[in-house]
């Protein structure tokens, strides 16, 4: 990973996690775990699917 990878997956997350209110430390813990079971998906994808997971209490 590059620092201007890294840079864009934090603003993803950042994004995503102001909207829906949630922490995004919490997003960035759920998607190594997500990112293995669920092969395939973007690192965009991975960090949506967290972030509804832990919006609607299923993390």
């Amino acid at each position: 990973m590059t620092t201007d990878n890294f840079s864009r997956a934090w603003s993803s997350v950042l994004a995503v996690a102001d909207k829906l209110g949630i922490e995004p430390m919490d997003v960035m813990l759920c998607v190594p775990e997500l990112a293995s079971s669920e092969s395939g998906l973007t690192f965009p994808e991975v960090a949506a699917l967290c972030a509804s997971e832990i919006y609607l209490g299923k993390r």
